[in-house]
């Protein structure tokens, strides 16, 4: 567990996940559903069941040593949460990234500190390179995974229906080594 002060002076306990956290996370995905934000998946909201299930799984993937998840919580509240799901076989020593922060909590730092936590934490699990995707557009996301070392390699155009557009996903890799 680590705390650390927000630039807007909100202390923020990061943590894994535990099975009692359920609800806080249907909250937070949902939260994240109804702003249509820069994610995957959109439209229907998740059930308690659902998330019950799927924390379940990551759960069991952290035991696995597999995944590194991280969730930042204000107060009582998850606000923030990273995963970096380790490849398989020949692909075993990378790391795919996904991160999300409450639209509340943004540009204060959470984000950052999360990646700090979860790279640290990769590279317990012999993860020496990860990668992520992006959304065209998401310029606060990308900038700040410039600003924590990831390069562009390439770019797939128009890969993502978003808000009645189609627009490019942007693929970014960080070196640990």
């Amino acid at each position: 567990m680590q705390e650390f002060i927000t630039k807007k002076e909100r202390n923020i306990i990061i943590r894994e996940p535990k099975e009692a956290d359920v609800e806080k996370v249907m909250n937070f995905f949902n939260k994240l559903l109804e702003e249509d934000t820069y994610i995957l998946r959109y439209g229907t909201k998740v059930s308690l069941e659902g998330e019950s299930n799927w924390l379940q799984s990551v759960l069991r993937k952290i035991k696995r040593k597999e995944i590194v998840f991280l969730q930042a919580y204000f107060q009582d509240q998850l606000v923030g949460q990273v995963e970096i799901t380790k490849g398989q076989y020949r692909k075993r020593f990378t790391g795919t990234l996904h991160l999300g922060v409450d639209r509340d909590f943004r540009g204060e730092g959470i984000g950052e500190e999360l990646m700090k936590q979860a790279e640290k934490k990769a590279k317990e699990l012999n993860i020496k390179l990860i990668n992520l995707a992006v959304y065209d557009g998401n310029n606060p996301a990308f900038s700040l995974y410039k600003k924590m070392g990831y390069k562009v390699f390439g770019q797939l155009p128009k890969a993502i229906e978003f808000r009645g557009q189609m627009i490019d996903e942007i693929n970014m890799y960080k070196n640990l080594s």
